[in-house]
């Protein structure tokens, strides 16, 4: 249960889907009534027609903390030991500076 609960994803980390390499923000987690079940609530990084996301996150072959078909995790989280992006280091890719500036705008940074 240990090893689990250190899985979880955890408000404002960054979460990348192994298939496509796009990028989300964790914004929560919540009690699905329907389900009885804890859901995952995220953002996309990247334009998208949505502005949040739910899954399940264990209990379902989809769910967030599930593994590919590949055996894969479907998701991995982005470890970020400093700032994705800043004026003094140019050497940031621009895709961390689009997640750095994406925190940034929603409240996070």
């Amino acid at each position: 249960m240990t090893d689990l609960l250190n899985k979880l994803p955890v408000k404002g980390e960054v979460w990348e889907h192994t298939k496509t390499g796009k990028r989300y923000v964790i914004e929560g987690s919540a009690f699905n009534a329907i389900t009885d079940k804890i859901d995952v609530r995220y953002a996309p990084l990247y334009a998208c027609e949505y502005q949040h996301f739910t899954r399940q996150i264990i209990g379902h072959e989809k769910a967030f903390l599930s593994n590919n078909e590949d055996g894969q995790p479907r998701y991995t989280k982005i470890e970020m030991t400093k700032p994705a992006y800043s004026l003094e280091d140019q050497s940031e890719t621009d895709a961390d500076m689009e997640v750095h500036l994406a925190l940034k705008a929603a409240g996070l940074l």
